[in-house]
């Protein structure tokens, strides 16, 4: 019984987790009309920087979350915008 419930839980977060990247992805498509495929680089990002504060640093699991979100926040700070890649999506077509 334990283990279906484990089981259970383990569903509920994965399938949490899809929901979350396919609603960024919505959401960012929807608003630009453009796929942005560094969405789940910033995710998987997120997630090292949590296993990283909770594996190596020993912090507990909340404080490993606020550090993988300001983590992945400051990244999207750094990241340069490439203004011709997006200009490309909306170029008109020879």
């Amino acid at each position: 019984m334990a283990e279906l419930l484990q089981h259970l839980v383990n569903g509920l977060v994965l399938g949490g987790t899809y929901a979350l990247l396919g609603i960024g992805l919505t959401l960012i498509f929807g608003l630009m009309n453009v796929v942005n495929f560094a969405h789940g680089e910033f995710y998987t990002l997120g997630a090292y920087a949590a296993f990283a504060a909770l594996g190596l640093a020993g912090l507990n699991f909340f404080l490993a979350l606020l550090g993988a979100i300001a983590a992945s926040t400051a990244a999207t700070k750094w990241v340069p915008a490439r203004p011709s890649v997006a200009n490309a999506a909306y170029a008109p077509s020879v």
